[in-house]
This record gives C-alpha cells, structure tokens and sequence, in this order.
C-alpha cells in the first residue's frame, strides 16, 4: 500500500498529521511512522529534524552566512560544511512551544469590539475594551519548506492579540429560518459579564500599517517591519513580513 511512496511522502504525511491536518491517504500515522521506520530507522517526520544545523567553516560562528543572514546553510557550495549542534541563534528560529511577545496593540480610547465567531451566524456579542496597551504575541517562526531552515521572519498566520473587556450588547437567541425566537434571556445575562476579543492579523498586513504610519500595533526594538522585493515571472513586486533584527 506504501511500498510506491517516497520517504518524503512519508515525513510530509506524518508532519500533515501531527499538525492536525488529514494527509495523503488518510491513513493512521503509526502506517506512515512504521514504514518510513523500516526504510530509514527513524519515525519522524519533516519539521521535525532540526538537532543540528548546517554551518560552511567560514561562517560557522557569526549565526548564519554573511551571503544570506536569513539561512545556516552557506550558498556556497565549494566552502567546507560543518555541522554543529543548536545554538542560541538557531533557536529563534525555531517553532516554540509557548507563545512569545513581539509588541503591543494599542487602544487610545475606550472602544467596542464585535465578536461574532459563532456556529449561528446572527450570534454576536458587542465588547468594551478600555484603553490601554495589549500584548501582540507571535507562536512561531517562518519555515523555508524547499530548503528546510527556520527564518528571522515571523510565520504570517502567528501572530495574535487578546483584548479583555465587558459585554455590552449580545444576541444569542434560537432562529428559525434566520428569524429569532424565545425571549431576550439567553442575550441579556451575558450582558456585563467579562469576556474578550481575539484578533489575528497577518503579519504582512501588520507590517503594510506599520511603515504607512497607521497601525495601533508598536513592535519590540527587536522587531521591525520590512518591505520584501522579488520578480516573479519577469515583473518586478513587494510583499511585507516582520522580522527579528539581527544581532
């Protein structure tokens, strides 16, 4: 059943299933693990991999290639290659466990936020957040999946903000074809209970506020938005990102 399938189809179905996700084939993971097993001693699967990192001898104590600051891996391909254990720079750009802070998202003024992330879509709650400074954390880094490196750049989907406040208004009354039904009840006893909004801007879109002027998120001095130029297909384009500053 397995036996046509790539190691590297292997570790990617695992990695898919591990990060919740359903993988090709869709098929226990302990299939995947036992195969890739027997073919190369090991059950992991990609992302997974990282105890040591790839240093050229030139580089090998400066954090990363003067070539390309954002890899271990040197360009050059003529320079001797060292492999040395994780180091403190090679963990930040590694995935954490917990989350870790990168700014604050700041309220200059008592405002109301809507929540309605619900199963029903007319469910919603109206949230008073005071003013004041919030943290925006991060959860992990960008990982370069064709080369296999962690980046300084934070991963565009990680970044998330908490802000606590008081229910002012809600709606969680049964509908029947989009038409309420029963009374105010299930509404109005949520109605000054604490409770809080979620936000999860990309870290493109956060980057874009930041260098217009007009973003409520301040970074940490060891963060700063970036402009990114590339070509694609001939033309000349920019996307953005966020990134640790180099030490």
């Amino acid at each position: 059943m397995l036996e046509n399938w790539t190691d590297d189809d292997l570790r990617n179905a695992i990695w898919m299933d591990k990060d919740g996700m359903v993988p090709k084939g869709g098929y226990p993971r302990e299939w995947y693990e036992e195969e890739l097993y027997r073919r190369t001693g090991s059950r992991k699967g990609f992302h997974e991999q990282e105890d040591t990192i790839t240093f050229c001898e030139m580089h090998k104590n400066s954090g990363g290639c003067e070539e390309c600051p954002n890899r271990y891996v040197c360009p050059d391909s003529t320079l001797k290659i060292k492999s040395q254990p994780k180091n403190k720079a090679a963990t930040l750009r590694a995935n954490t466990d917990k989350n870790f802070l990168v700014g604050y998202y700041v309220v200059k003024k008592d405002e109301e936020y809507t929540d309605n992330g619900y199963a029903c879509a007319a469910w919603f709650q109206r949230i008073l957040v005071k003013a004041g400074r919030y943290p925006v954390m991060a959860s992990q880094y960008a990982y370069h999946e064709r080369d296999r490196y962690y980046m300084d750049q934070l991963a565009d989907r990680s970044l998330s903000i908490k802000l606590p406040g008081i229910v002012t208004a809600a709606d969680f009354q049964g509908r029947y074809f989009g038409r309420p039904i029963g009374g105010p009840e299930a509404s109005n006893k949520h109605v000054g209970q604490p409770a809080y909004k979620i936000l999860s801007p990309y870290a493109h879109s956060v980057a874009i506020g930041i260098l217009e002027g007009i973003s409520q998120i301040e970074l940490l001095p060891e963060f700063e938005a970036r402009e990114i130029p590339f070509v694609y297909d001939g033309i000349s384009s920019k996307t953005y990102g966020i990134f640790r500053r180099s030490a």
